[in-house]
């Protein structure tokens, strides 16, 4: 059970008593979350009904099962994205693992965070900061990990297992991609020699936990990092798990990351849309960082779990895409291994958290049932990028906007950031939705913007009448700039022609390749970008 706000006088524990009291339930709750504002009742679901039914009172919910995701069998995913390859990645540059300059191996995934930077070149630049591992445990034989010296830090969830515990494997992966050390052993993570703590759900078959304890455990990293008074923004919680939607998980993340604690998640392995998961569903936070997978060559990956935006849902809750597809680190009995998975993604995140931040880099291929994410960069304090500080607890709102239309005729300005655009209705099936019979006026303003022409539902502008020139529906794109804006169309089958400085954008109707302007095969004008005379195929996302 959750409050909707802290409680007055006497705590959370007091306000818990005094509901067991109410309900005439006697003895103590079973267990309370002081940091977080939450605490659980062994209650009837009738007495479940009646505190539901209480001002004050955000959610109840059913404790449950949660099991760890296994990784995803196989080293690559060849089916991670449709073809062709979206020609707005080229500015991506492919990575594979090399050599370290401090003597380890160097992980792509790390290389490609820090654009290519070797960042062990730094050292252990990480040694002031702290990351807390809810997972499976990790290991302390690695040799390889800067574990956190205060034992009580660290706790096991699992009777009979410390924290130090690692069967599974998958928390110790996860550790050694956060903090694995530059010291010539093993490989170098994305934040070396960061302190990890070991906060132990799972046990060696992935199971073990319950919402419950994931709650406790993100409550007692919560209790670390504010009785200690560590700096907030050299601290992150890893949390590299999730099941199916829970308010409670949800609210215990959102609460935690409301007092300026920082959060990396994962999207989950799935291939579906991120709302229905939880904690992944919390990334709507501005301190919380949900994480998308893509191999080496910045293609989302199949199982993947994404956001796709609607007029009904315009918050995207997957942040950023981040390497999760054969991921070097360690893994059980402390050998390294390749793992993949939006597991291994999200602690590259977690890394780029301790280390300066993280910054939006071109957006990666999408696959075709989700939504393409921005690729994560990190912002190191001594790069030539300014440093950019994780948001606290009040964080500006962002400069970057998805902006969609209407099924009439609409006029849309981006604002400063790097903006989505589109003035078709988002959650439209129909062909008046999609944009067809009207005429929208988009401008992007600043920023590297997304002018949207096409999803998966289809060819935006399309009014299903072959014998239309296209004179009554189109978008009318202003301020669209060569080699920073990208175009979003549906499939490769468009065609271009340029008249008074204008360049038109056509649907190859029938597939031909050619621009047929007479006749019943007449292709479809979708677009007209005001005073572009060309675009290349960097200019372009497919999906």
């Amino acid at each position: 059970m959750f409050l909707d706000e802290a409680p007055g006088q006497g705590g959370i524990q007091q306000r818990a008593e005094a509901l067991m009291r109410s309900l005439g339930v006697k003895g103590d709750p079973a267990l309370v979350f002081d940091q977080l504002n939450g605490f659980v009742l062994n209650i009837t679901d009738q007495q479940a009904q009646r505190l539901r039914a209480l001002g004050g009172v955000r959610s109840v919910e059913a404790d449950a099962a949660v099991f760890l995701e296994p990784p995803i069998p196989g080293s690559t995913d060849s089916s991670s994205a449709l073809q062709p390859q979206a020609a707005g990645t080229t500015a991506l540059t492919s990575y594979g693992n090399g050599k370290a300059s401090s003597g380890e191996t160097l992980p792509w995934g790390v290389r490609a965070v820090y654009q290519g930077e070797d960042i062990s070149a730094r050292g252990n630049i990480a040694s002031d900061s702290f990351a807390f591992v809810i997972d499976s445990g990790v290991l302390s034989t690695t040799g390889d990990l800067n574990l956190a010296s205060t034992g009580s830090w660290h706790r096991s969830w699992i009777s009979g297992e410390s924290a130090f515990t690692d069967g599974n494997g998958h928390g110790t992966h996860v550790a050694g991609t956060i903090a694995a050390l530059a010291n010539g052993t093993g490989v170098v993570g994305v934040a070396p020699g960061a302190n990890t703590v070991s906060l132990k759900v799972f046990n060696s078959s992935g199971g073990g936990a319950s919402y419950t304890t994931i709650i406790d455990a993100i409550n007692h990293a919560v209790k670390v990092i504010n009785d200690n008074k560590l700096d907030k923004s050299k601290a992150v919680i890893n949390m590299s798990l999730g099941g199916g939607f829970s308010s409670s998980l949800d609210t215990a993340v959102k609460n935690a990351a409301g007092q300026g604690i920082l959060f990396a998640i994962a999207a989950g392995n799935s291939g579906q849309d991120a709302d229905g998961y939880s904690p992944a569903a919390a990334g709507d936070h501005p301190n919380v960082f949900t994480i998308s997978a893509v191999d080496s060559n910045y293609r989302m990956a199949s199982w993947s779990n994404w956001d796709r935006l609607d007029s009904l849902d315009s918050v995207d809750d997957v942040d950023f895409a981040a390497p999760g597809v054969s991921v070097l680190s360690y893994y059980q009995n402390g050998q390294l291994a390749y793992l993949s998975g939006t597991s291994m993604a999200a602690p590259h995140i977690a890394g780029l958290l301790l280390t300066g931040g993280v910054k939006a880099g071109d957006l990666v291929t999408p696959h075709y049932s989700g939504t393409a994410d921005p690729f994560a960069w990190g912002v190191t304090p001594s790069s030539s990028e300014p440093e950019q500080e994780p948001p606290g607890p009040d964080p500006e709102p962002s400069t970057d906007q998805i902006l969609w239309g209407t099924t009439g005729n609409d006029t849309i300005t981006g604002g400063s950031g790097n903006d989505r655009l589109s003035g078709v209705l988002a959650s439209g099936t129909t062909a008046s939705a999609m944009g067809a019979g009207q005429i929208d006026v988009i401008t992007g303003n600043a920023g590297a913007d997304v002018f949207v022409l096409g999803d998966g539902r289809g060819v935006f502008y399309d009014d299903r009448n072959s014998g239309n020139l296209g004179t009554a529906d189109y978008a009318l794109i202003r301020d669209f700039t060569v080699g920073s804006d990208r175009l979003q169309l549906r499939s490769n089958s468009y065609l271009t022609s340029t008249s008074n400085g204008n360049l038109s954008l056509y649907w190859d109707r029938n597939g031909n390749g050619r621009l047929d302007t007479g006749g019943r095969n007449r292709d479809e004008l979708i677009a007209v970008l005001e005073g572009v005379s060309g675009i290349s195929t960097s200019d372009v996302v497919f999906v």
